[in-house]
């Protein structure tokens, strides 16, 4: 709970009725309410004990234009005659024979408070409106969303379910079925998401022929170390940036900058990894040009490639290694760099991790 206590410590608790309190099996007249569920009555009942105050959300409440129970948009004669009135807000009713054989008028209200009385063992108010002060709802129609982030909580507890169940089972970790790119695919894949990247045809040219980014191994000794790792990695990265954008909050610059530092991060390898003249289909490691694995990516995408990058896609690229390998000074240098960006740098060591850890082997 967000707030416990609300605007001056009168925030409320709600619960809707039918389908989260009590069973549901389609509508039967406001007098029959179904048997209660008893995983959420218990709750109910317990926020009840703790002090707080409960209040049951329903529609059952809710004002009409007549005391029938009519269809919206009813042509009957009583409601034509109603409708043209100024609306009178009443609860829905039935008429019914007491003990002593006189009609009296039972509202919706006072059949939820009889079954609250049996089921609950206190009275909650029963309104049909939120208001400022509700603090949580439990309902069963409910589409709960993250607060400013347009990102279903549903769609978060499914993607993260599903990495307990590849966990669970020993499976890697994949996402839109990238684990059964064949090499010709991730070609694809790559050209795709270079394109996204702004990148034009003849930079792209360029950097597969004359830097062979296809060819080219993600590691000698550790992940994809085979030739075509490198761009399958890439791939990797930019989908995990790509999935994990929303959950972190991240603000790009610009919507080609996933991709651009997902597929670029690594620049660097198009230099520093060598064929093996002495063990054919190996590579050996020649030291960067320039001090920095993510450094030199960033200058080999300006030089080399000769195309732009935002101040965002450019530390991004050059701090996607983390705090790995920072001596005392330099994880102070870190610690300035991510206050710039936090959300988008942090993003993309995250999901090189991700991708050379969890969902990539060697081979």
């Amino acid at each position: 709970m967000s707030d416990t206590h609300g605007v001056n410590g009168e925030g409320w608790i709600g619960f809707d009725l039918d389908g989260t309190l009590a069973k549901y099996d389609g509508w039967q007249g406001i007098d029959h309410i179904g048997e209660p569920i008893e995983e959420i009555v218990r709750l109910a009942k317990k926020f009840h004990a703790e002090g707080k105050r409960v209040k049951i959300l329903t529609a059952r409440v809710a004002p009409r234009l007549c005391g029938e129970t009519h269809a919206t948009g009813c042509k009957c004669g009583h409601c034509e005659e109603e409708a043209s009135r100024p609306p009178v807000i009443q609860e829905q009713y039935l008429v019914e024979l007491d003990d002593h054989g006189f009609s009296v008028k039972r509202t919706a209200s006072s059949y939820i408070r009889e079954w609250c009385g049996k089921h609950l063992g206190f009275v909650p108010e029963i309104v049909h409106e939120k208001d400022h002060l509700m603090l949580e709802l439990y309902d069963d129609r409910v589409k709960q969303v993250v607060p400013n982030k347009g990102v279903l909580v549903e769609d978060l507890a499914n993607y993260y379910k599903s990495l307990v169940e590849c966990h669970r089972h020993g499976s890697s970790i994949f996402t839109d079925g990238w684990q059964h790119y064949t090499d010709g695919e991730i070609k694809d894949q790559a050209h795709m998401f270079l394109v996204k990247a702004e990148l034009p045809e003849d930079k792209i040219d360029f950097l597969v022929n004359a830097l062979g980014f296809m060819r080219m191994p993600a590691s000698i000794h550790h992940h994809l170390n085979y030739p075509g790792g490198l761009a399958r990695h890439s791939v990797n990265v930019t989908h995990w940036m790509l999935r994990l954008t929303d959950p972190f909050g991240c603000k790009w610059m610009k919507p080609r900058s996933p991709y651009r530092i997902g597929m670029l991060h690594d620049l660097v390898k198009c230099y520093c990894y060598r064929p093996d003249e002495q063990e054919p289909g190996k590579f050996r490691w020649m030291p960067p040009p320039f001090e920095g694995h993510g450094t030199t990516s960033v200058i080999t995408a300006v030089t080399e490639l000769g195309i732009d990058l935002t101040t965002q896609e450019a530390l991004c690229i050059a701090w996607h290694m983390g705090a790995f390998g920072l001596g005392k000074d330099e994880l102070k240098q870190y610690d300035a760099v991510i206050e710039l960006h936090p959300r988008e740098i942090l993003l993309t060591h995250t999901a090189d991790m991700l991708a050379a850890k969890v969902t990539e082997e060697g081979k």
